[in-house]
Parts: C-alpha cells; sequence; structure tokens
C-alpha cells in the first residue's frame, strides 16, 4: 500500500482507540504490520498540552514574561523534562544548564509561530498495536525531535538533544485530538505539510523505535 493509503487508515482509527479497534482498522486495510514507515509521532494531542496553539505558546508567553510554568498545562512536557532528569520550571532558571535544557530554550527561540512538539522516526504497524495494547514506546536519545507546525509549515530547529532514552506508556501517547503517527514519506503531509516537505530532506529516518 502507499503511504496515503496507510496514512488514510490510520485517520480512521479513533481516538482513545482500543487495540481491537486498531487491529480491525489496519486489518481491513490489508496492512503489512512489519513494514516499516518513516513520519512524526506527536504525544498526548489534548487540548492545551501538545497541539497547536496549546502548550508550545504557554512556553514561549512564560519565557517572555518570566512567569511561572503552570505544569496543569503541560503535562506531557512535565513527564518529558522529568525523564530527562530536569523540572519544567527549570527552563527560566539561566543558572541551569545540561544539553537537554540549553537546546529546549534554543528550540523556543527559533520557533517560528505555533506548532506541537515532535519526534520523526521509522516504526511499524505491528508496533502501534503493541502499544495500542498497553505498550510503551521507547524514544532513544538520538532522535531529532523539536517543534513542528504541520498545518502551517512552521516550527523550529527540530534539535532538541535528549540526554536519556525516554519512555511514554500508552496513555500519554494517545490523546483525544488526533492519533499521534503521522506517515510522511510524500511532499504533502495529511495536515498539510510534512518535515521532508518543509525541511527538505526525511530528518531522523534512520531513528528506529522500540516498544516494551
Amino acid at each position: 500500500m502507499s503511504a496515503e493509503e496507510i496514512r488514510d487508515a490510520l485517520r480512521e482509527i479513533p481516538n482513545r482507540a482500543s487495540a481491537q479497534q486498531v487491529s480491525q482498522t489496519l486489518s481491513e486495510a490489508y496492512v503489512d504490520g512489519n513494514e516499516k514507515f518513516y513520519g512524526w509521532v506527536a504525544p498526548y494531542q489534548d487540548e492545551n498540552t501538545n497541539r497547536e496553539g496549546g502548550a508550545i505558546e504557554e512556553f514561549v508567553y512564560v519565557l517572555n514574561e518570566n512567569n511561572e510554568i503552570n505544569v496543569d498545562n503541560l503535562p506531557i512536557f512535565d513527564k518529558l523534562f522529568k525523564s530527562q532528569g530536569y523540572d519544567v520550571q527549570d527552563i527560566l532558571d539561566e543558572n541551569k544548564k545540561g544539553t537537554f535544557l540549553d537546546s529546549f530554550r534554543a528550540e523556543l527561540n527559533n520557533a517560528g509561530g505555533l506548532g506541537v512538539f515532535v519526534f520523526t522516526g521509522t516504526w511499524t504497524l505491528n508496533q502501534i498495536i503493541s502499544i495500542a495494547q498497553g505498550g510503551s514506546l521507547a524514544v532513544p536519545k538520538n532522535v531529532t525531535c523539536g517543534i513542528f507546525n504541520p498545518v502551517t509549515g512552521g516550527g523550529s530547529l527540530l534539535d532538541v538533544e535528549l540526554e536519556k532514552e525516554w519512555k511514554i506508556p500508552s496513555k500519554d501517547l494517545f490523546g483525544d485530538y488526533f492519533f499521534p503517527f503521522n506517515i510522511n514519506e510524500e511532499e504533502m503531509g495529511s495536515w498539510g505539510c510534512s518535515i521532508p516537505f518543509v525541511y527538505g530532506k526525511k530528518l531522523g529516518q534512520d531513528t528506529t523505535f522500540t516498544v516494551h
């Protein structure tokens, strides 16, 4: 099947889909579950957590105003920062240094408009099913990740550097906004713009994910 057909099958999967729903949708699409696809993943797409106009806007605002960050509005980022050994509030402390922290600041400072936090790589549809069944997605520390806007083609450098592997459980990966896995092998993406279209190449295509 083409990337476009696979992408359409993925978009038919309802939010908070059960493993049975995921398996049924992919089976009906007659998909080889071990075939590898390149794309981007945006975890936990709920209102004001990691979606266009939400979390990134919150970060940019507090950096400009030097206000305290309300972690209740940024649950997925709170977990991301803690997985790297930091607290979200550390982003405001110029004396706090670190590879992840410094690269995240640079990503925000270079953000052209709003976007979502994504990471790129290669995965199989069987991995998606395993995660839907309660598994965790292991994001390696060498992953390409950062701010991207699939609607307008905006974003930032996609150059946030993780210091440690980030394990994302199923409940934190699937949100209520849209399905987190997005295939971007074609020129234009399902939301308007793909990463290859915006950045000129398949950033992070050599990164593979594992599921626990």
